[in-house]
C-alpha cells in the first residue's frame, strides 16, 4: 500500500498522507516540513538516504516569487525512523539557494549509497535564462556537492530543467542521466564513475528543443531496453515549432527599465523573423517600440532584428524546434527512435505521465495528464486535455483510450498523476491539480 505527500505552495505546508489498512489516507502526524511552508515545494523525492532500508524524503523547492538567491529556495531532507516519524536533517545537504525543479536518485559514484541530480529551473525575474543544476554526492549520509567533479558546465547556466531520469543507456550496469527543460534539447549525460560525459549528439536528440515539461521510462516493448516519454507544449497552440522554421525567444532588459523582457519570433515563408506578439502587447512591455513605429502598419512590416536594432548587446536567444509530445523507443547501439504520440496527445501541453496495464494484456500502457491556465492575455489557455490513457501495442505504436470508454475527466489545470496501490489489489488514479482539490480515480 503507497502513501503519499503532497508538496506544498508558499505560504501552504506539504502533507505526509499515510494509507490505513482499510485503504483511506490520513495525515501523518509527523511534519518536520511545516517549519519551511513559506517555500514553495516544486518536487518531492522518496529514496533511501541514510542506508537503512526506509524511504526518507527530499523536498525540492522553487519558484519565481522569491529574490535571487534567497533562503526560501533551500531544499530539505527528513530522515524516516523506520516507523513514518520524521525528522529534519537538513544541514546534512548542501544550502542550493536557486529555484529548481526535479531531483532524482542513483548510486552515481557506484559505492552502494544513493546520490542525486538536482535540476535547476529558473532565475527568477528573468524568464528563459538558464540556472545551473547540482550532482550531490552522499557520503555516510552527508550530501556534497561535486557538480564541478562530475560536469562542470553543470555548476554553470546549464538549462531551465523540468525534468530528469537515470536510465542505463549504455549497457555498462550503471545509470546515466537524461534531462528535459524549456527551450532544451533531451540531453544525454554517461556516467562514467568519476565524471559524466554528454554524448547528446550520438543520440541525434540535440536538435530537439522544445517546451519539454517532464520526462519517464519504461521498457514499453518488452525488449529489457528502457524507453522514455516525453511531455511537451503539443500541437494545440497558436506556437508552432519545427526544423524548418524554429520559433525564438530573445532575452534581455531591451528598455533598461531594470525589468527582464521576453520577445518571441518566428520565421516568415521568406526567411525572416518577424514577433509572434502584436504591437500594442509589445509597447505595453517596452514603450519604445510605439515611439519607433508609429502606425500598426509600420510594425507589421518590420522584423525583429529592425525592432531591435542597437538593443541586441547581451541579449540570450534560445529557440524551439519540436513541440510534440513524444515516446523515445531504445534501439540500442546508442539509438533511440522517435515515435510522436497520437493526436489525442498532443491537444495540451503533458506535465504528468504514468505507467500502468489498464487493459490486462501484460504491457504497461501510458497514462497522460496536463493543461496549462494561467496564459498571457493574447494566448488562450490549454485546456483541451481530460487526461489520456494510450494503450501500448507493444510494437512502438500507441492507441488512445476515448474518455467516454477510460472515464477520466483530469479537466482541470493539472501538474503531477500517480497511480497508488490500495488495499487488496485495487489501484487509484491520484491527480494533483494547480489551485483545485485532489482528484481520485479508481482503476478497475
Amino acid at each position: 500500500m503507497s502513501d503519499i505527500f503532497l508538496g506544498g505552495s508558499a505560504g501552504i505546508p506539504g502533507q505526509l498522507l499515510l494509507q490505513t489498512p482499510d485503504g483511506k489516507f490520513i495525515s501523518s502526524n509527523s511534519s518536520p516540513w511545516a517549519a519551511y511552508k513559506a517555500s514553495e515545494d516544486l518536487d518531492v523525492l522518496f529514496f533511501d538516504a541514510d542506508g537503512d532500508k526506509d524511504l526518507d524524503i527530499y523536498t525540492v523547492s522553487g519558484s519565481n516569487e522569491f529574490p535571487e538567491g534567497s533562503s526560501l529556495y533551500a531544499d530539505h531532507l527528513y530522515l524516516n525512523n523506520g516507523k513514518g516519524i520524521f525528522s529534519d536533517v537538513s544541514n546534512k545537504i548542501p544550502a542550493l539557494h536557486f529555484s529548481k525543479s526535479v531531483a532524482k536518485a542513483s548510486d552515481i559514484d557506484g559505492d552502494g549509497d544513493l546520490d542525486l541530480f538536482v535540476g535547476g529551473r529558473l532565475v527568477p525575474g528573468k524568464y528563459g535564462l538558464s540556472e545551473r543544476s547540482c550532482i550531490l554526492i552522499n557520503n555516510r549520509g552527508n550530501f556534497e556537492d561535486k557538480t564541478t567533479t562530475y560536469f562542470p558546465d553543470m555548476s554553470k547556466a546549464f538549462d531551465c530543467i523540468t525534468g530528469a531520469c537515470w536510465i542505463d543507456i549504455d549497457n555498462d550496469k550503471d545509470e546515466d542521466l537524461v534531462t528535459v527543460g524549456e527551450w532544451a534539447a533531451i540531453r544525454f549525460f554517461k556516467n562514467e564513475k568519476n565524471h559524466f560525459e554528454e554524448v547528446t549528439k550520438e543520440f541525434k536528440t540535440d536538435s530537439l528543443f522544445g517546451w519539454w515539461n517532464t520526462i519517464e521510462k519504461k521498457d514499453l516493448n518488452k525488449d529489457g531496453l528502457m524507453d522514455l516519454v516525453v511531455g511537451n507544449l503539443g500541437m494545440n497552440s497558436k506556437f508552432k515549432a519545427s526544423l524548418k522554421k524554429p520559433f525564438y525567444v530573445y532575452l534581455n532588459d531591451f528598455d533598461d527599465n531594470g525589468s527582464w523582457d521576453t520577445y518571441l519570433a518566428s520565421k516568415s515563408p521568406d526567411g525572416k523573423l518577424f514577433p509572434v506578439r502584436g504591437r500594442q502587447c509589445s509597447s505595453e512591455q517596452m514603450p519604445f517600440i510605439s515611439q519607433k513605429f508609429k502606425t500598426y502598419d509600420a510594425f507589421a512590416r518590420a522584423s525583429v532584428n529592425e525592432i531591435l536594432e542597437g538593443k541586441m548587446d547581451g541579449t540570450v536567444v534560445k529557440e524551439a524546434t519540436e513541440f510534440h509530445s513524444i515516446a523515445l523507443i531504445n534501439k540500442g547501439n546508442n539509438s533511440f527512435e522517435q515515435v510522436n504520440l497520437p493526436a489525442d496527445a498532443q491537444i495540451a501541453p503533458v506535465y504528468s505521465i504514468a505507467f500502468f496495464d489498464f487493459n490486462k494484456d501484460g504491457i504497461d500502457d501510458i497514462l497522460l495528464g496536463g493543461n496549462y491556465f494561467n496564459r498571457e492575455v493574447e494566448t488562450a489557455r490549454n485546456d483541451a486535455s481530460v487526461g489520456q490513457i494510450l494503450i501500448n501495442t507493444g510494437t512502438g505504436s500507441f492507441l488512445s483510450l476515448v474518455n467516454s470508454v477510460s472515464g477520466l475527466k483530469l479537466i482541470h489545470d493539472l501538474r503531477e498523476l500517480r497511480i497508488v496501490k490500495g488495499r487488496d489489489d485495487l489501484y487509484y488514479i491520484i491527480a494533483a491539480n494547480n489551485n483545485e482539490k485532489l482528484q481520485a480515480f479508481k482503476v478497475r
